[in-house]
């Protein structure tokens, strides 16, 4: 397996839509340290947990103590390039370690 944080998967069409949404260009996104997910055990190392299947592939998002990219990330937040809902369930758009906060990018 691939450690999530030195993956050079190139970016999902898929993200590479969803960031243009948002005027982030794959160039920037990488600068900024988010990571294309392409396997499994990299999401079990990014949340901590067995997620479901449907959550690979992703792109990897960091989250830094007060915003200081200086340090490491607190946590990662994943973004599933296909969002799912159980039944009877919202739409899971992130991902994330249990525990953690909902905070701004």
């Amino acid at each position: 397996m691939t450690n999530f944080k030195d993956s050079a998967s190139p970016f999902t069409q898929h993200q590479i839509d969803n960031l243009a949404k948002s005027k982030i260009t794959p160039t920037f996104a990488r600068e900024q340290g988010l990571r294309c997910i392409t396997e499994y055990g990299q999401a079990v190392e990014i949340l901590g947990f067995n997620p479901p299947s449907w959550a690979v592939p992703g792109l990897a998002i960091p989250f830094y103590p007060n915003g200081d990219r200086t340090k490491e990330p607190i946590f990662w937040r994943l973004r599933p390039d296909q969002a799912h809902a159980g039944e009877g369930q919202r739409v899971a758009k992130y991902l994330q370690p249990k525990n953690t906060t909902s905070d701004i990018f």
